[in-house]
């Protein structure tokens, strides 16, 4: 999914569902976004919403898609277990 608006492209967008008990939300929106600024270059985004309410509980920012989109991932997944 690809929208463009003006400078900002929503790259990815998806609902995740949670559990209300273990998460404190019943479900997130994640997206993944690109920004065009004349000085930097290019942005990418990584932004979770409130399903209930919209208000954003996450966000970060990096030069790299795939830095957002893993930083994105590992909010979301938690951290990754320690091997014994």
């Amino acid at each position: 999914m690809m929208r463009e608006d003006g400078d900002i492209q929503l790259l990815e967008a998806s609902f995740i569902e949670l559990d209300p008990l273990m998460e404190g939300f019943s479900g997130v929106f994640a997206e993944i976004r690109r920004e065009r600024a004349p000085d930097s270059g290019e942005l990418y985004f990584a932004v979770l919403f409130s399903a209930a309410t919209g208000d954003r509980v996450f966000s970060f920012e990096s030069a790299s898609r795939q830095l957002a989109e893993e930083t994105l991932r590992r909010e979301v997944q938690g951290p990754s277990p320690k091997p014994s």
